[in-house]
């Protein structure tokens, strides 16, 4: 059995990898598997630092990501912005986008 946590994870790992000549796809895709806060709404204690580090983790794609959507000769704005509401979608008071 696999979460989407894994495959995020893997996709990131991948994207973040190859740069951004060939990781965007895996950047973006890692980014379609988000769906909101991980455990928001959840009284979960146990999952406090978890949590935490799936914020972090998902914030670091998604500025990278748009970094990468506006570097280059034909930067992509749109996807560059797309990007960063993403993240913060996900976590409203990351400075870094």
């Amino acid at each position: 059995m696999r979460s989407d946590w894994e495959v995020f994870q893997h996709l990131a790992t991948r994207g973040l990898a190859a740069g951004p000549g060939g990781g965007i796809p895996d950047l973006e895709n890692a980014l379609g598997l988000v769906r909101g806060k991980p455990f928001d709404g959840q009284d979960c204690p146990w999952a406090d630092s978890v949590q935490q580090k799936m914020l972090s983790r998902i914030v670091d794609v998604a500025h990278t990501l748009a970094a990468w959507h506006t570097d280059g000769d034909s930067p992509d704005l749109d996807a560059a912005r797309h990007a960063a509401l993403r993240g913060l979608d996900i976590d409203e008071t990351a400075e870094v986008l």
